[in-house]
């Protein structure tokens, strides 16, 4: 009896200490993605001649971001950060400015979110500020790109929300391409 007793105070201790030092436990109105701080400005003429010139992966270009309530444009470009313990790849930026309700507006070239390396080759783990997917939540799961690489693929876990996912705007993948990880000019 007494060892039980002793176990169940360990892991209630444990519990505690678990929900007051995770700094992922609770996110408040205030939350901003953690290296938002360090981005330089978006140019948009110059990312889209980087996107013209550079060799780009499948995950960069413009997206429209289709939510329940959500449809804007947005850009992800190749960036290489370690922060929180977690390794970012991309970043997911503003394309222009758009307010929605509750007094939520986004500028142009803000911050939206990251993506992070994934298991497997086409998938990432994505988080999105509050209010892009879910109205008072930060979307944070796994994302994928489909077959055709026009597409990226949103899980977001309810069956009530409706489709959710990116479509490429630009670059326009040619028919004669092949599914390479980087596209060369």
């Amino acid at each position: 009896m007494r060892r039980g007793v002793t176990y169940f105070f360990a892991g209630a201790v444990m519990l505690l200490l678990w929900v007051c030092c995770s700094p992922y436990y609770g996110v408040t109105k205030g939350y901003r993605l953690p290296v938002a701080e360090t981005t330089p400005p978006l140019d948009r003429d110059k990312f889209l001649a980087y996107i013209d010139t550079a060799a780009v992966d499948d995950w960069e270009g413009l997206w429209l971001l289709v939510g329940p309530d959500t449809h804007c444009f947005v850009a992800i470009e190749r960036m290489n950060d370690m922060s929180h313990n977690v390794y970012y790849s991309h970043r997911i930026r503003m394309w222009s400015s758009i307010s929605y309700t509750d007094n939520l507006l986004f500028e142009q070239g803000e911050v939206l979110g990251y993506l992070g390396q994934g298991l497997y080759e086409d998938t990432k783990n994505m988080t999105l500020q509050m209010g892009l997917i879910f109205k008072h939540e930060i979307y944070k799961g796994v994302i994928q790109l489909d077959k055709s690489r026009k597409h990226i693929i949103i899980d977001t876990g309810r069956d009530n929300i409706g489709d959710t996912g990116m479509r490429r705007i630009y670059p326009i993948r040619s028919v004669e391409e092949r599914d390479y990880k980087v596209r060369y000019l």
